[in-house]
This record gives C-alpha cells, structure tokens and sequence, in this order.
C-alpha cells in the first residue's frame, strides 16, 4: 500500500501542486506530518509571494496607523541576503506588488485629482530599487502581478525584460499620471511594447472636470502590446450635483488628441478574455482595427443594445466565443433599431461554440427558446437575471421554462435565474421538482424578490427568511429525485446593485437595510450541509 511519503517524487509534487492551487492553507497543515512531507512541501510556502508597498494610511475604523511598506522592506531585505543557489529564490514562482499610493483611487472618486497622490517621478527609482533588486535575482519566476494604483514604472519593466523576458506580468488598476496627459508619456510607451504584459485591467471614474484620454490610453496600450492575452476596462461617473461641461473648442481639441493616439499601426492580436463597461458599433469597430474578434474566447461586456447585438451577428464577429456575458439595455421605442428579440436571436445563433452564457435584463418572453435551439447541445452554465425595480413588473422564468432547460440542455451544470415569490409558494415548488430532477446540476443561484412592486399594493415588503428556508429549498431539490447538487446559493434583493454619490431614495435605502444571502454546499458526508446567511 502506497502512502504519500513512499510516492514517486514526480507524482508527489504533482500532488502537492494540487493542494496548492486549490488550498493553499493545507500546505501548512502538510509541514508538520513528517520530515519527508516537511522538506517536499515547504518551497510551496514559498511559491507564491505577495509584497506590500503602500506607505503610511491612516485606519479610519481603528483609529491608528499602518505602514506596511516598512514590514516589506525588511522582508524583501532578508531575500536579498540569501545566497544565490537558496531554495526560497529558486521557489518563487509567482510575485503580487501592490500598492495603494495615499489612496489615490479615492481622491478620483471624490472628484479630486489622483496625480496629486501619485509618488513624484524621481521617487519612484529608489522606491522600487530593492524589488527590482530582487527580481533580478530569482531563477524561476513565471508570473508577475502589479495591483498599484500608479503607473508601471519603467525601471522594473526594463528588469522584466532583461532577466525574465518570458514572465507574464499581470497589470490590475493601471493607473495614468494624469487623465490629460498627451500621447507619448515614457512610461505608457515602454508598457505598451512591453513583450511581457499579458494583462491589462483599468477601472477608472469620470465626470471630472478635466479632459480625460484614459480610455484612448489604454486602447493604445493594447493595440502596440505584442503578446497581450487580457484586456479589462470598466468606468463609472462619480455621480454628484455637478456636473462638468466643455467648451466646443475644448472638445474639437479633445478629439484631435484622441485620434493622435490612433495614429501608429496597431500590432494585430487575439486575446483571450475581453471585458468592457459598454459596447457599440463604434466600440466593436475600435476593437476591429487591432483584434481578431473571431478568436476571442471569452466577452464580458455591460450595456449592449439591439442595433449592437444585430451588427455583430450578421458579420458573425464572435463566433468562437466560449463565454458570454453581457447586460441589455432597452432604447426608447422612438429611438429602436431592429427589433430586439430578433437581434438577440441572431447574436445567440452567431455564437454557435458557447459553454457559457450569462444575460441581465433581458425579459423577452422567447429568450429560453432561443438558447434551446441555438445552444442546447454546448451549454454548461446559464445566467437569466432581471433586476428588480418597484415600478416594473420583472420578467421571470415560468414553470414551462424550466422545464425547458431540463429537456433541451441536458448537460447544464450550473444555473442562475429569478423567482418573483408567491403567496401560497405553488410556482416554487413546482420549479423545485424539476430542478431536483436534472441531474447534470451542481450549482443553482435564485434571486428572490423583495416585494419592491407588490409594496405598492399590499404595504410591506416579504419577510426575511433564515437558515430553515434555505434548507427547505435545498431539501426540494436534491431528495426528491436524482440530483447531484453540491452548492446553492439564495438572494433576497439585488445583490450589486450601483448606488451613485446622490441621496439614495427610499426603496434604496430599505434594500439594503433587508437584502439577504444564503449559501448552502453539500460536504462529502451528504448528511451533512454547511448553511451560510448573510444579512
């Protein structure tokens, strides 16, 4: 009989990969069974390294203040004291740099301007000096991930390619010096020819009173990088009494410096994953001028409108899509382009290679017939979620629909969709049974309503529900026929919904006051489940 201590070395560490990447704490647990087990897994206590460099904030909540840069300091000063053949050198394959620089992403928000939080250029050599110290003394990094909100400095760009040329760097909340700042700043330049970038995620506010070139600086980060593999952007106004407005001549001025960012041939690319706040005719075709749409896997886009969604799928622009998510947005009927249930057909039929399809706030009434048709022999994961709003009736899947999706997409494993509760719980219990009875079913997310719209009519919301009604749900689904579910999830209210920086109205207010979560998952004994509630 083997044991892990008696395994192949190969598939030892083939294990402990595992149990790594899946749970990293069980590798500390792993430390203290025995030597042998101890001197094969300590390097995976090394093998993801994460390393602080926000200066001195103060803790609102405690009232004191943190400086955890000065603990990184030291510990990256114990790397460097290593010798050269250490195990921990050698170990490290993956490195996280973050860094909140005087909260810059708040002074955005607030309306400020984030440069005057930003470190001054000639800080920024000796502040990053002893990280790049170290990265050029590891032997076997792979992955690097810079989460600061400031811009990628070019002296560790410059350490990447000369050390570590085939690393992947990760860039989360790239940030910009300034939102005006002209085409042809340095450090943008060097990112963007930068062979090691692999992905790029911006999340930025607008509204300010400024010209913003942030979206245009990232486009053309994108369009020059050579190996780029992901590309995020998401933007959200900062809401408030003022508003900003621009002279013609400021806008004729704007538009000539967008179009300079336009100007150099892009490097054509196929990446993997593609997400953005809003896509349009213009978005798709910007996209154009440097993807190759028809090997995207993966789009995760928000506001999408008919005339959008008809454009794409008669040129098929994605059809080797794997994932598909996106939120619709209704035009004015006076404002509409073709009609809407047509176009949402027709983009579905053009994504004939999906697993994945996620869809908010589409209430067409044929939209399950349509993913039947089009997808029932690929789909794995589906989403169908309608916001809940107090003065629209929300469209929710019937009783019919779900037995639709039992019998057409027989290897759904995981579904999300909404139940407007009832009185006596009749359509409920119905949609239970039949979900009790797909068996490919693993994960099911249900979005209950709070009773915004029948407030109106009745005076009160529904009651808040506990730890039994999630269990009653569970019970319905998974000891009444052959089901195999292992994790269900339960919303009551809007779980995301954005608030602006406004005085939220009432219904707002008594949202979040009674918005609930509860999670149920299924253990190896399955006598025995583990019940989550939130709020």
């Amino acid at each position: 009989m083997h044991t892990l201590t008696t395994l192949n070395p190969d598939v030892l560490l083939t294990i402990l990969l595992l149990v790594h990447e899946s749970s990293r704490p069980s590798i500390f647990s792993l430390l203290l069974v025995n030597s042998v087990l101890h001197k094969a897994t300590l390097p995976f206590v090394y093998r993801r390294c994460t390393l602080d460099f926000t200066p001195s904030t103060l803790n609102l909540v405690k009232n004191e203040i943190s400086n955890p840069s000065t603990a990184t300091a030291k510990r990256v000063q114990s790397f460097l004291e290593l010798e050269d053949d250490s195990f921990i050198l050698r170990s490290i394959r993956t490195l996280v740099i973050r860094s909140h620089y005087s909260q810059p992403y708040l002074s955005e928000q607030a309306g400020g301007d984030p440069s005057e939080c930003l470190p001054a250029q000639a800080q920024t050599l000796t502040r990053w000096q002893p990280l790049i110290c170290l990265i050029s003394r590891l032997k076997r990094i792979q992955d690097i991930t810079f989460d600061c909100r400031e811009p990628v400095p070019t002296s560790l760009l410059r350490a990447l390619e000369t050390y570590h040329p085939f690393t992947h760097l990760h860039v989360q909340n790239w940030t910009r010096r300034h939102m005006s700042t002209p085409v042809g700043d340095p450090e943008e330049e060097a990112l963007g020819y930068s062979p090691c970038l692999r992905t790029l995620c911006a999340n930025i506010y607008t509204g300010g009173p400024d010209l913003d070139y942030r979206s245009a600086a990232l486009q053309w980060i994108a369009a020059r990088s050579p190996n780029l593999e992901n590309l995020h952007f998401s933007s959200r106004s900062m809401g408030g009494c003022v508003i900003y407005g621009f002279s013609y001549e400021k806008m004729q001025n704007k538009a000539r410096e967008v179009a300079r960012f336009k100007a150099d041939k892009p490097m054509r690319k196929a990446l993997k994953t593609l997400q953005w706040n809003r896509m349009s005719q213009h978005t798709i075709q910007d996209w154009q001028s440097f993807l190759d749409l028809d090997r995207l896997t993966s789009l995760i886009v928000g506001d999408v409108d008919a005339a959008t969604l008809h454009y794409a799928a008669e040129r098929r622009l994605f059809s080797n899509l794997r994932t598909l998510e996106f939120t619709y947005h209704r035009r004015w009927r006076e404002l509409a382009g073709p009609n809407e249930d047509q176009a949402v057909s027709q983009f579905i039929s053009s994504c004939v290679a999906l697993d994945t399809l996620s869809i908010t706030n589409y209430g067409g009434p044929r939209i399950v017939e349509y993913i039947c048709i089009h997808l029932g022999h690929t789909l794995r994961s589906l989403a169908l979620h309608n916001v809940e709003m107090p003065r629209d009736i929300r469209g929710v899947l019937s009783v019919a629909d779900i037995q639709k999706l039992r019998t057409s997409i027989p290897r759904l494993e995981s579904l999300e969709f909404d139940i407007n509760r009832t009185r006596d719980g009749r359509t409920e219990s119905d949609i239970y049974a039949i979900l009790s009875s797909m068996v490919a079913l693993r994960t099911v997310t249900i979005h209950y309503d709070l009773g915004l719209r029948s407030r109106n009519a009745c005076g009160r919301l529904f009651d808040r529900v506990g730890e039994e009604f999630a269990r009653h749900v569970w019970a319905s689904m998974s000891e009444r026929g052959p089901s195999r579910l292992e994790e269900l999830t339960l919303f009551m209210g809007e779980p995301n919904r954005e608030i602006g920086s406004g005085y939220p109205a009432d219904w707002l207010l008594e949202e979040q006051e009674r918005k609930q979560q509860l999670s149920v998952r299924s253990s190896d004994d399955k006598n025995k489940l583990t019940v989550k509630v939130e709020g």
